[in-house]
């Protein structure tokens, strides 16, 4: 192209090109193709949930899949949850840990071993076959374990009480004692 100096600076100020004819400019605009930039973002889709270890959830097998399948699944999910639990509960503890020597240094009580840390997780759970197993193994194993098996039942011993108590108002309604105590009517 035969450009001169003032027609060079005008073309930079303004932003355009001055081509001659039968010139092309091809080279400014990418034409890619519409299956080739749907196939590096589903790589990139992929890739993300491959180095994430968690699942891609707008897969529409994802949702016909049984709870054992989703539960394998959600392993390496899992995995990295159990990893950030466990330094999330020592973190915690230290912290407790602190706050209870403030307390102590101001004659509170070391109460910080005694803190339980729990994390639910929300994932789905088949409670249908976690009582079919509780069920196959009622005889063989204690009651007490069998409740803890249950993931509803935070408390097993005071579960065992009431259960207990329940039991023996069960007694009392159907019992016939109270047939005893009334007496017979003078005829």
């Amino acid at each position: 192209m035969d450009v001169d100096a003032d027609e060079l600076k005008m073309m930079r100020e303004n932003r355009v090109l001055v081509i001659p004819s039968g010139g092309e400019a091809k080279y400014l605009t990418k034409d890619i193709n519409t299956t080739q930039v749907q196939a590096l973002l589903q790589n990139a889709n992929d890739n993300i949930h491959k180095i994430a270890n968690c699942p891609d959830f707008s897969q529409e097998s994802f949702g016909t899949s049984s709870g054992i399948a989703l539960r394998h699944r959600l392993l390496g999910f899992q995995n990295v949850a159990g990893t950030i639990e466990k330094r999330m509960t020592r973190a915690l503890q230290r912290r407790i840990e602190l706050i209870c020597s403030i307390l102590s240094i101001t004659n509170g009580e070391e109460i910080w071993k005694n803190i339980e840390i729990r994390f639910t997780k929300n994932l789905p759970v088949d409670l249908n076959e976690t009582v079919n197993v509780v069920n196959s193994l009622r005889g063989l194993v204690s009651d007490k374990t069998l409740l803890s098996q249950l993931p509803f039942i935070s408390n097993v011993e005071l579960e065992m009480e009431q259960l207990e108590e329940q039991k023996k108002q069960n007694v009392s309604l159907y019992s016939f004692s109270n047939y005893d105590e009334v007496e017979p009517e003078d005829e």
